[in-house]
Order: C-alpha cells, then structure tokens, then sequence
C-alpha cells in the first residue's frame, strides 16, 4: 500500500481497534479509501487482491493486514451507518464500472 498526503478521517468509532491497526488506517487510511471508492486505480498485485477482498466483503479472503484491517473497519462503519451506505454511494470515477471490478476480479 502506499501513503497519500491527504489526512484519512474514519467514518466510525475506531475504539475497537488496536493501536497497531489505527496507525495502519491513519497512514494508509486514505489509499485504501481511494481504491474502494474507485477514485485511483489498482495497479499491484496487492492492489488488485485488496479491491477483491472489499468487493466480496469475505474476511476469510484477506491475506495482508491491510485487507483484514479494512474489512474490520467496513463491518464496523456499516454498524453505524443507517439508511446510506457509505461504500454504496454513486461513483463520479468513470474508468470502471462496480460491475465491471466484479466482473474482472473474479474468484477463480
């Protein structure tokens, strides 16, 4: 994963997580929200991983820290969210689809 300048800001409470996994969301918070949000692109395998994992919400899919962070951090966002989901919202990004990620990152 890489750092971006711009400051990550949670969505939730983060007081279930660890100091080790808010430091993780507070330095690379903000790419991982980009990457979901379809407002950069995946370009590593890492990348692309990550962005399967978030799409098939399956924790038991995650292989790095980041992904098992960030599905730590969607399931207790959705916790707090009522009628909008946050990751739901409609994408501005016209590069792809939410389809078409599905489509190409298929389980094989």
């Amino acid at each position: 994963m890489k750092r971006i300048s711009e400051k990550f800001i949670a969505k939730c409470s983060l007081e279930p997580f660890n100091d080790d996994e808010i430091e993780i969301l507070e330095e690379y918070g903000s790419y991982m929200e980009n990457l979901v949000l379809y407002k950069i692109e995946a370009q590593t395998d890492e990348e692309i991983h990550f962005m399967k994992v978030f799409l098939t919400n399956n924790a038991n899919n995650a292989r790095t820290e980041y992904e098992k962070i960030w599905i730590k951090y969607i399931q207790r966002c959705k916790i707090h969210l009522s009628d909008t989901d946050y990751y739901n919202q409609t994408i501005d990004d016209t590069w792809c689809s939410r389809k078409a990620l599905k489509e190409a990152y298929k389980w094989k």
